[in-house]
């Protein structure tokens, strides 16, 4: 009986940390856009002072489409563990 209850625990970690996994990467690519918009503008005056839209615009311009994406694969690697290990000690807190 422990046994089933120890497969049971190790089922439920193993969907906490895959569903912390997937948060993570859906936080990212909701939030990553408008970190990079605001990031800069922050850097170029110029950009900040024509506004969001204009610094949008001006970027999906230059870079296309997944312009505001640039440089997401860093806080990939760092979001998604992140996420895995707070959902994952969630379970043993229970």
């Amino acid at each position: 009986m422990s046994a089933m209850t120890h497969k049971n625990k190790l089922k439920h970690f193993s969907f906490s940390v895959l569903a912390g996994s997937i948060t993570g990467a859906i936080e990212c690519l909701i939030t990553y856009p408008l970190e990079y918009l605001k990031t800069v503008m922050q850097l170029y005056p110029k950009l900040n002072k024509k506004g969001f839209g204009f610094t949008f615009k001006d970027t999906y311009r230059k870079f296309g489409s997944f312009g505001v994406y640039r440089g997401m694969s860093s806080l990939l690697v760092f979001c998604i563990p992140k996420m895995a290990v707070r959902f994952g000690s969630k379970e043993f807190s229970n």
